[in-house]
């Protein structure tokens, strides 16, 4: 077992129902020390040391807390065997057995800019979440068609993640091809002086940026406007108008007149808002107007 160097308690502190207990120390162990203090302390339970209060005679010429009052407080020394001595008004097991096992998460905090908490549970709290956390387990396998072991579990949940964000990677510059088409679109539309009117449920911010510099320096010298909107209905999305200045400010006159709830600002040839919830019926009207 090892010494644990510069890993004095700092602090420390008793979880709530469903919250893991912790320590603070002054560093973060490494992976081999949290194992080996886990095991170390559930060798000590395994021991079942004795755990005794007393009352000193000589506790009062001790140092004690400032607003403790020594005349009518009774100072209790807790011992665990010979491991440890310290004074506490709380209740206390008879003997380490009693704790059951320690379970210390591989989870860490940074307390305080410099500390690190460690998170632990014991007991019947250790043994429940023993039990809930290998019922996941098995839950996780069954639907990643895989055996219980972790490292197995673990494996197939890594190549699950990679195999998404590739997806989502094909499906990101897929909706970047479309705003690259729906682009050209509203330039052809605006070159022969029209509006366009460009709307995706699943758009972006990005999908809107891509649409606006397809259109680029077609804007200038026409009459029309590009509207690009983005967001389901019941739910935010931004909207951008495009195009040269006196005609963004007349199409954006009339949008407030038909979106409740928008907010934006902008100069020039862009206008850029967000609105808190969309409704079809300001969907229909806005690609009404773009249809003008």
């Amino acid at each position: 077992m090892g010494t644990y160097d510069g890993l004095a308690t700092v602090g420390w502190g008793m979880g709530k129902e469903g919250d893991m207990n912790y320590v603070d120390v002054p560093r973060r162990p490494s992976p081999e020390e949290m194992r080996d203090i886990q095991d170390r302390c559930n060798q000590l339970i395994r021991e079942n040391l004795p755990i005794t209060v007393k009352t000193p005679e000589n506790a009062r010429d001790n140092k004690l807390p400032d607003d403790y009052d020594k005349s009518l407080g009774i100072v209790r020394v807790i011992s665990i065997g010979d491991l440890d001595h310290n004074t506490c008004c709380g209740t206390h097991l008879c003997q380490t057995l009693h704790v059951s096992l320690i379970l210390l998460s591989n989870k860490t905090q940074t307390v305080h800019s410099k500390n690190c908490r460690l998170f632990f549970t014991a007991g019947d709290r250790a043994v429940k979440l023993s039990s809930v956390s290998v019922d996941a387990l098995s839950s996780i396998s069954r639907l990643m068609s895989c055996g219980n072991a972790p490292d197995e579990i673990v494996a197939n949940i890594k190549r699950l993640c990679d195999a998404t964000a590739e997806l989502k990677k094909k499906e990101a510059n897929l909706l970047l091809d479309l705003a690259r088409h729906e682009g050209d679109r509203a330039k052809a539309l605006l070159q022969g002086g029209k509006n366009a009117w460009v709307y995706r449920p699943d758009g972006s911010f990005e999908f809107i940026n891509r649409v606006v510099s397809t259109v680029g320096e077609s804007v200038r010298g026409c009459r029309g406007v590009v509207i690009i909107a983005a967001g389901e209905v019941k739910k935010a999305g931004p909207v951008v108008v495009y195009g040269e200045k006196e005609a963004v400010e007349a199409a954006v006159t009339k949008i407030k007149g038909i979106v409740k709830d928008i907010k934006g600002g902008g100069k020039g040839e862009r206008w850029q808002g967000k609105v808190s919830e969309w409704r079809r019926e300001e969907m229909e009207a806005l690609k009404e107007l773009a249809s003008v």
